[in-house]
């Protein structure tokens, strides 16, 4: 099977499953089981499929499997490792608050 494809179906079955959990937590309501996990087992279970979609998601960009960008990662030097990690938590900083401030003025 392709790296792409198979990142794509790992991205839309996880992913699908991230989702249904957080609709889930803000609709309580509609939980169809008895008992809801809360605390840390919540958090992990919730945590888990959302790790997991992103990996799919590094393999469908890349087109590289995970296990090849891991070891590519970590063959960098430490302080590469450091400032890539800070580049690429400022990039998503970024796209998070221009997405809020784009929205706020569209709907304003």
């Amino acid at each position: 099977m392709p790296v792409r494809l198979r990142g794509f179906l790992v991205m839309a079955i996880f992913g699908s499953l991230f989702y249904l959990l957080m609709y889930w937590i803000a609709y309580p309501e509609t939980y169809p089981f008895s008992y809801m996990p809360s605390r840390l087992g919540g958090f992990i279970l919730v945590l888990i499929p959302g790790g997991i979609a992103l990996s799919g998601l590094c393999e469908f960009v890349s087109g590289v499997p995970f296990s090849r960008l891991s070891m590519a990662w970590y063959a960098l030097k430490g302080w590469q490792r450091g400032i890539i990690g800070i580049l690429v938590f400022a990039a998503g900083l970024l796209l998070l608050f221009g997405g809020l401030y784009i929205h706020q003025i569209l709907t304003s």
